[in-house]
């Protein structure tokens, strides 16, 4: 479709039922609305009136959702707008929902409470993130990296050159890094960053076990997740834990044409690699997707739900204070890093952030409701009173119930202020 057409960005009717009714019934409901709009400004005035209709801030939400509608009244006339997006001004179009607020006054009292909240909500808010901040620190420190840690079908990360299919297991003469004595699990005092071993991502790649997709705990550590890689079991079906990033978060490996279901990474010209992508099981990855394969599944929220950075453990703050989705991030730091050490952190985070903080924001949003509810009836009553006086000062008119009302208002007042007289006067003779 062309993007300059009047039409473009609307939707398709043929063979769509949906389509035919929405874009039957638009017209029907801009009509609605013009009508509305006409009649109101006959009868109130349109702004210069008391009581006029701009003068009432709902109304002036309805005249954003009808003056929208008027590009489609043009439309149906032939009238074009030039450069103008038609299809960016019929998104407004969502609003007119909202036209229901004007019927449902129950409704625009939580719409003010809300408003009206705001300022009280500042400080709660600033709370909310201050908790957020600590909570996503201490995870940073305790669970930064831990998805990526998978069970592994060698001791270290080996050289294009091995072929897991084969079996192999003389893992030593495929070893990436011949030199290294170990993996860099964890941090060496003599070590930083930028002297790594796996500063410069190197072209080889680190099997991971199809069979097993959890997060699972490095050898020493306290994880609840090991890797079985001692007797009685059969040494065929060993394992290792290991991630695609050392210590110290340098990506070890650079991208390639890989087998979305292992992490094996092929020579785009071998045979194996023809035959894997005649089966549509490989991806050419950049380094970053390469890198964070391990964390592709389902066990792992798809890597989406991690410490890594200060803005991921942000996010997997916030989720496990609204208490949704929370276990499964606990459970995978169980796996990583030990019961003991995740069930403190979750228990306190979801003790202080949900049953606390969050409760304290409920809290304030309904006090301002309650208080929104109050004022309300308040005007309520301050308008009828109002009505019944004009239409008492009118020739013939009736005397109004607000006299009633205030004569009653009246002795309600001076009994009270008997009772404030009489309760005093107990108390200096009690003393």
């Amino acid at each position: 479709m062309d993007p300059t057409a009047q039409d473009y960005g609307l939707p398709i009717t043929t063979n769509s039922a949906r389509n035919t009714i929405s874009e039957t019934l638009d017209p029907v409901f801009t009509l609605i609305f013009l009508a509305e709009f006409f009649t109101k400004i006959v009868a109130m005035g349109f702004i210069r009136e008391k009581g006029a209709y701009l003068r009432d801030g709902w109304n002036i939400l309805d005249f954003v959702i009808v003056c929208t509608s008027f590009v489609d009244v043009l439309a149906w006339f032939g009238v074009t707008l030039g450069n103008i997006n038609v299809s960016a001004v019929r998104t407004f179009r969502v609003l007119r929902p909202l036209k229901s607020l004007t019927a449902l006054p129950g409704l625009q009292v939580i719409i003010i409470s809300l408003l009206n909240s705001i300022p009280a909500l500042t400080s709660v808010i600033t709370l909310i993130c201050f908790i957020f901040a600590i909570f996503g620190i201490l995870g940073m420190q305790m669970f930064a990296g831990v998805v990526h840690q998978r069970c592994r079908l060698t001791p270290y990360p080996v050289s294009l050159d091995y072929n897991m299919d084969a079996g192999f297991t003389n893992y030593s003469s495929y070893k990436c890094l011949p030199n290294s004595s170990d993996n860099l699990d964890a941090t060496e005092e003599n070590l930083l960053k930028e002297n790594s071993p796996w500063h410069v991502p190197k072209d080889c790649y680190w099997p991971f076990n199809p069979d097993d997709t959890k997060v699972c705990g490095f050898d020493g550590s306290s994880g609840a997740h090991k890797c079985p890689h001692v007797v009685p079991v059969p040494e065929d079906l060993w394992t290792w834990c290991g991630s695609n990033y050392d210590a110290y978060g340098n990506t070890r490996f650079l991208g390639g044409l890989t087998d979305v279901s292992t992490g094996r990474v092929y020579d785009p010209q071998s045979e194996t690699a023809q035959n894997a992508m005649a089966n549509n099981r490989t991806r050419l990855l950049s380094q970053k997707m390469f890198t964070e394969l391990s964390a592709y599944n389902e066990d792992t929220n798809w890597g989406m739900s991690t410490f890594d950075t200060f803005g991921m453990a942000f996010v997997a703050v916030f989720q496990s204070i609204t208490m949704e989705g929370w276990t499964p991030i606990m459970y995978m730091c169980q796996d990583a890093v030990g019961y003991a050490t995740a069930s403190i952190f979750f228990a306190l985070l979801i003790i202080i952030g949900s049953f606390f903080v969050l409760s304290l924001l409920v809290a304030v949003l309904e006090e301002n409701y309650s208080d929104s509810k109050e004022t309300e009836k308040a005007e309520k009553e301050e308008r009828e009173e109002e009505e019944e006086r004009e239409a008492a000062l009118a020739p013939g008119g009736a005397v109004p119930k607000s006299v009633e009302v205030s004569e009653i208002k009246g002795e309600r007042s001076k009994r009270a202020s008997l009772e404030r007289k009489t309760s005093i006067l107990a108390m200096n003779l009690a003393k």
